[in-house]
This record gives C-alpha cells, structure tokens and sequence, in this order.
C-alpha cells in the first residue's frame, strides 16, 4: 500500500524489476479510504490521478498490472515479469496449500502492523466488512465536487489499459 511515484523512479533508475498495480478508480479510491479513514475520497481520487501522472512517463520501464488479473492470476503477472526483465521468479501456483499460506501471510503482516490485532479494514484480503464499507462510501463518487476528479482518474485509467506497450500485463 505504498503509493508514492519516487517509489516507481528510483526502481527505474536503479534497473529494478518493476510491476505498477493498476486498479480502476472507484475500487482503489474506496479501498483506500477505508483503510485510511482520515482521507476523503476527493484527496484518494487527487492520490491516484498524482501518482499515475507521475508515473505514466516511465511506463516503458515497468510493468503494468491490471488489480483484476493480479489478483486471479499472479502466475501470469509473474510470467510478464520475468519476460519483461529477463528475470527467472517462480510463477505463483494458486493451489488451496498456496492460497491459505498467502492468507495466513497477508494476515501475519497486518497483525504486525497492528500490534497483534487483525484489522479487517487494513488487512490486505477480500472482506466482507470492507465490501459493505465500499457501499456505504461509494455514494460519495457522485458529489459534484468529487465528479470531475473522477472523470479525469478514469481517463488516466483507460489510458493505462489502452496502451499498447509491449511493458504491460492487462
């Protein structure tokens, strides 16, 4: 949950291999504000369209991935990766044994960063409580104020799809 474009320059510029996790607006805004509850959705949509814009000058350097596909199908993601850079990682297999170590992980991470409690409005896995939290804000998308920043977060979105870089994984 890191989103900062210096991020994304300084792999570049060290010759880093590099995925950039694309998500379509209203998911990745929603997603955020709910774990960072202090942040509106207005200052999320001005996050996002920041840091694409930022990063959208580099994007021959990394790899673009699609938040649907990396979450189905990170083998895939991992193939580009290795094809992109010239790199040997080992494809995910989504086997059960796979899928519950991940879980577990993801779950042991957030437990750390919450001083041992599982936050369901942090951790890093499908939640129930989140999907309804998601509802709840989404109606906030469509204030007036909110609009026109959307507008522009899902142009640089379709931007980022419709790119035929040989660097993206969609």
């Amino acid at each position: 949950h890191l989103h900062a474009p210096a991020h994304v320059m300084r792999a570049v510029r060290l010759d880093v291999p590099l995925l950039v996790l694309i998500r379509e607006p209203a998911g990745a805004v929603l997603s955020q504000v709910i774990r960072r509850p202090k942040l509106t959705v207005k200052d999320a949509l001005l996050d996002y369209v920041s840091f694409y814009e930022a990063t959208w000058p580099l994007r021959e350097r990394y790899v673009v991935g699609d938040f649907p596909l990396v979450t189905s199908d990170f083998g895939a993601v991992t193939n580009a990766v290795n094809e992109r850079f010239d790199t040997s990682f080992k494809p995910y297999e989504p086997t059960p044994e796979n899928e519950a170590a991940t879980f577990a992980l993801v779950e042991a991470l957030n437990r750390k960063e919450s001083f041992g409690a599982l936050v369901e409005t942090k951790v890093a896995r499908p939640s129930p409580m989140r999907e309804r939290l998601k509802k709840e804000f989404a109606t906030q998308l469509d204030l007036p104020d909110v609009r026109p920043t959307l507008r522009q977060a899902h142009a640089i979105y379709d931007r980022f799809i419709a790119c035929d870089s040989a660097a993206r994984v969609l």
